[in-house]
């Protein structure tokens, strides 16, 4: 336990400006028994993951995190992207990325909201879905490994956990090596 404390603070106390963060393991993943907004889910095959994603001025990465999402190997997902009023690129790289995909809600804001009422529009959203038994949260500048998602709910599931926190790979986002983890 001391050794994670002393890497959040670490994280924390950084002087140094890392964007980039690889994921192989859930962020804030909700398990349904303890969250009365989503269904109670019991067997692995009906369980369905809502993630949210909300983008400001993200041309740079988020062509990197949308496809690291659409590789996972756990497929029974949806993606709630919420575009907050980006002046750059971002949308129109979104609408190309994501075609005809279903699994991928792209939603624009004209003017920002910013992440924490886009991440609670993407909860209200995933509730009246009625089919979702967890809920994650992905920045526009994650990439996430291919079994990010399907780690995080086999570590819910063996172990009742209320949620699985993140280990992060920092990357320095100039060289593209990794820093520390």
């Amino acid at each position: 336990m001391k050794y994670i404390i002393r890497l959040i603070w670490k994280a924390l106390h950084s002087r140094k400006n890392f964007n980039l963060r690889l994921y192989w393991m859930g962020m804030r993943l909700i398990s349904s028994p303890y969250n009365s907004r989503f269904s109670i889910k019991s067997k692995a095959a009906t369980e369905k993951v809502a993630i949210s994603l909300s983008v400001h001025n993200a041309e740079k990465w988020i062509q990197q995190t949308l496809e690291s999402v659409k590789k996972q190997t756990f497929q029974n997902w949806v993606l709630y992207i919420h575009d907050d009023g980006s002046s750059d690129t971002s949308p129109a790289i979104i609408q190309e990325f994501i075609g005809n995909d279903q699994r991928f809600q792209f939603f624009q804001n004209p003017t920002p909201k910013g992440p924490y009422e886009n991440h609670n529009r993407s909860r209200d959203l995933a509730h009246r879905n009625g089919q979702i038994s967890h809920f994650t949260i992905i920045d526009y500048d994650d990439i996430a490994l291919p079994n990010w998602l399907r780690r995080s709910l086999r570590i819910v599931r063996n172990s009742g956990a209320l949620g699985v926190r993140p280990i992060n790979t920092r990357v320095d986002e100039d060289n593209m090596r990794e820093v520390y983890s």
